[in-house]
């Protein structure tokens, strides 16, 4: 392992430690500050990081299965970064603008794609919330989810953290895989407000319709939750800008 003086740690509410400990060291091997055949030594790890080895011992875990490491077992074995070089579909993929360029992931699909997808995901992701915490208003998520939208409401956020309601939602999602997905999928529909901006307006409908999606989960009302989802994904494909971002149809 090099260079062990670097902070490569930036703490996130929004995303798991183990998520954040794991692009970080990915970051690393793409800039490298790892090397192919480095060893990652997980009680070093944890101190750098300040967390707890299990944590550590996950991470690698998560690395093994992106490729990005190996373990070897003996007197010398543990946790080391694979010998083949890394290809080029590798540094695309978790370059300094990890996940994937939000851009080319957009002009790869068509508008009404992205909104099909959209639907579906969020539908099961705001169900999924509803089921686990409809019950359970005061849980941390459930306050967490209701602040924002308050805040969003009041004018307190910017258009960028006003899509981290999304991204709020995705992280409640207690199904990983559907929660990674959503948050890739909202890292577009970002990247796609930030280049095009929207109305006041359409800001304002928006940040209405979060309330009513939230409403819709604290209730449980499963139905009214479907309806509330598509209704802000018609707002978002109604949206001039949103439009040139994607592929032609």
């Amino acid at each position: 392992m090099t260079d062990n003086s670097d902070n490569l740690f930036t703490p996130s509410m929004l995303k798991s430690v183990e998520d954040q400990i794991a692009e970080q060291l990915i970051r690393a091997v793409v800039t490298g500050k790892l090397n192919p055949g480095d060893r990652l030594v997980a009680s070093d790890l944890a101190l750098q990081f300040g967390v707890c080895r299990s944590t550590i011992v996950s991470v690698m875990q998560l690395l093994a299965a992106f490729g990005v490491v190996q373990t070897k077992r003996g007197p010398k074995g543990g946790s080391y970064i694979k010998e083949s070089p890394l290809d080029e579909a590798f540094r695309t993929r978790f370059s300094d603008s990890y996940p994937p360029d939000n851009e080319i992931i957009a002009k790869s699909i068509t508008i009404d794609e992205f909104c099909r997808f959209r639907v579906l995901l969020e539908t099961d992701v705001c169900l999924m919330c509803a089921r686990d915490y409809a019950k359970d208003h005061d849980s941390a998520y459930i306050k967490l989810l209701g602040q924002n939208v308050e805040d969003g409401l009041a004018g307190r956020l910017s258009d960028k953290y006003n899509v981290c309601f999304h991204t709020i939602l995705a992280r409640g999602c207690s199904n990983k895989l559907i929660s990674r997905d959503l948050e890739a999928l909202d890292k577009v529909l970002q990247s796609v407000l930030e280049e095009g901006g929207s109305s006041e307006d359409s800001v304002r409908r928006g940040r209405c319709q979060h309330k009513i999606i939230y409403d819709a989960i604290i209730s449980g009302d499963e139905e009214a939750i479907r309806q509330a989802v598509i209704d802000h994904v018609a707002l978002f494909r109604d949206n001039p800008a949103a439009e040139n971002m994607f592929a032609a149809r």
